[in-house]
C-alpha cells in the first residue's frame, strides 16, 4: 500500500464525473481493506453514503478525516530499516 498515492486519489476525488469518482472511492476503500485498515474504511463507507446523498460537505469531511487517518498509518517497516546506514549498527 502506497499511502502518497492513496492520499493523493482520496484528495483528487473533489470533482468530476459521479461514477469515476464512486470508482476510485472504491478502489481506495478496496486496498485498505486489504490493508487492514478497517477504520478508515469505516470511514469511507460514510463518506459514500453521503455521496450518494449529493451531501457534498459531509463527503468532503470524511474523505479529509479519511486522509488524516491514512497520513497516520504506520508503515510496515520498522525503524532501523529508515535509519542511515552509519546509524544502524
Amino acid at each position: 500500500m502506497n499511502k502518497k498515492a492513496l492520499i493523493e486519489t482520496l484528495n483528487g476525488l473533489v470533482v468530476g464525473e459521479f461514477s469515476r469518482i464512486q470508482s476510485r472511492l472504491a478502489e481506495v476503500r478496496n486496498q485498505l481493506g486489504e490493508a487492514g485498515a478497517e477504520e478508515i474504511v469505516s470511514i469511507l463507507d460514510e463518506a459514500k453514503t453521503h455521496l450518494d446523498a449529493f451531501d457534498l460537505k459531509a463527503y468532503r469531511k470524511k474523505i479529509q478525516h479519511a486522509v488524516s487517518r491514512i497520513g497516520h498509518l504506520k508503515d510496515g517497516a520498522s525503524l532501523s530499516t529508515k535509519l542511515p546506514p552509519h546509524i544502524r549498527k
